[in-house]
């Protein structure tokens, strides 16, 4: 483990393992918990390709950028490919929550001339519900009530998760969920201010885009894994998304919530090393 530089010399926390098949996967983690230590469970199953990951920019033992945005992790993502990695192995990116915006935003600004596979986890395309979109957080994510969440995660991060717990699909949520702890206030960390207001910035940035135009764009093969339990989404965003996707392929897992693979490692990982290699 150590450090990538980014396109603007921000300091990445970067892990790397090489393995034995000729493909490379990179996974890009979800917002505000999602850390390298949170993804370790990656590494066993998916041990036989060449497994890249990093923390994103205001997350775990990155750097800090107050003002990152969605835009920024896309760009990071864009100058590894260009710029750092230099294998000669089919690239299989792999998002989760943030990470599969991450993507989508990539997508947006360059295609999919650098990615051969993408494999999106338990994400909607746009987060904020209206009239017309019911599919975005919660099934009830009107702008007003995001502001409300956008200023408490400015001022506290730690404060901001508790309302957000209050907001879940599934009030039995602690009694199954992968993520519990990490909503509970007790065990959460203490997040510096500047943290706050740098992951309060990246999720402002992304909480307000739509991305549903981008979905039909997709050309490469695409796996999208979701959780029938997610605390987040209704299970039939996952329908959407395959229905918007061109060729692309839906599993829903019973007992997944937004993070199905600690409920279901074992189908999630067969799933996915299946789909990497055909």
């Amino acid at each position: 483990m150590g450090f990538l530089e980014s396109f603007d010399k921000t300091h990445l926390n970067y892990e790397y393992c090489s393995g034995k098949m000729p493909y490379t996967v990179i996974v890009l983690h979800g917002w505000g918990v999602g850390r390298i230590a949170f993804y370790q469970i990656f590494k066993r199953p998916l041990a036989d390709f060449n497994l890249h990951m990093w923390d994103a920019r205001n997350h775990g033992k990155s750097e800090i950028r107050e003002q990152a945005t969605i835009s920024d992790l896309a760009r990071d993502l864009r100058f590894f490919l260009t710029d750092i990695y230099q294998e000669p192995y089919p690239v299989i990116a792999i998002g989760h929550s943030m990470g599969a915006i991450t993507l989508l935003e990539y997508l947006s600004s360059y295609g999919t001339d650098l990615i051969s596979k993408i494999v999106l986890v338990d994400q909607s395309p746009k987060l904020i519900t209206d009239e017309k979109w019911k599919l975005g957080v919660f099934g009830d994510l009107p702008a007003e009530k995001n502001e409300d969440l956008i200023r408490t995660f400015s001022s506290d991060v730690t404060k901001g998760f508790d309302l957000f717990g209050k907001y879940f699909l599934h009030k039995e949520f602690n009694h199954f969920a992968s993520l519990a702890a990490l909503f509970s206030p007790a065990e959460m960390p203490v997040f510096a201010a500047e943290v706050s207001r740098g992951l309060s910035s990246i999720w402002k940035s992304f909480s307000t885009k739509d991305y549903r135009p981008v979905l039909r764009s997709i050309d490469v093969p695409t796996l999208l894994l979701y959780g029938e339990k997610s605390q987040f989404y209704l299970p039939s965003t996952g329908k959407y998304m395959q229905e918007n996707i061109p060729g692309s392929r839906l599993v829903m897992f019973p007992r997944g919530d937004h993070s199905p693979f600690f409920a279901h490692e074992e189908e999630f990982f067969s799933t996915v090393k299946s789909f990497i290699v055909e």
